[in-house]
């Protein structure tokens, strides 16, 4: 059997997602293995509301929990408004609820 390996070593974002996208679409449990893979090694270079994101979208819940802790250690004012649009109430809530 053929495993399709990309070459990871300079791949943005986008193309990260991209991927998860076509891992999907096609069905592909090695290209979406391999994607999460490559998200959680590099996770410290994404914005958390990002990967918040990323993880409800696809039910990643181990970069959910990262992301999630990295989103306690902010303080509400460093948060803008676009931040507020890409989350779901329940995680805003939960959040919040947090940080009284």
């Amino acid at each position: 059997m053929f495993r399709w390996h990309p070459d990871t070593a300079q791949v943005s974002e986008s193309i990260t997602l991209k991927l998860l996208d076509l891992s999907r679409l096609y069905q592909s449990m090695d290209a979406h293995n391999y994607t999460i893979k490559l998200i959680n090694a590099h996770r410290y270079a994404f914005d958390p509301i990002t990967l918040i994101s990323i993880s409800l979208k696809y039910n990643i819940k181990d970069v959910f929990r990262y992301a999630f802790n990295q989103l306690i250690s902010k303080h509400v004012n460093e948060f803008e408004d676009v931040d507020y649009d890409v989350l779901t109430f329940p995680v805003w809530k939960t959040l919040f609820r947090i940080k009284e």
